[in-house]
């Protein structure tokens, strides 16, 4: 399943600041406000890369037939 969705990532071809967030947010598990303060960047901002990137992962998914 990790797998999976590592390789889901891949294939959404995430910005760099995608990733970033993703990584910061579900892999170090910080709070969004805590993000956006290390980026210098909104918690807006945050939470819209998160939503962007869940979206693309769900489409490379659902291509793949996997949803």
């Amino acid at each position: 399943m990790l797998i999976d969705f590592a390789d889901s990532m891949e294939e959404a071809n995430l910005t760099r600041r995608q990733k970033q967030v993703i990584y910061l947010v579900f892999g170090k598990d910080l709070p969004q406000k805590e993000v956006a303060r290390l980026l210098n960047i909104s918690q807006q901002a945050v939470s819209d890369h998160v939503n962007t990137v869940v979206n693309k992962i769900a489409q490379v998914n659902r291509l793949k037939g996997g949803w």
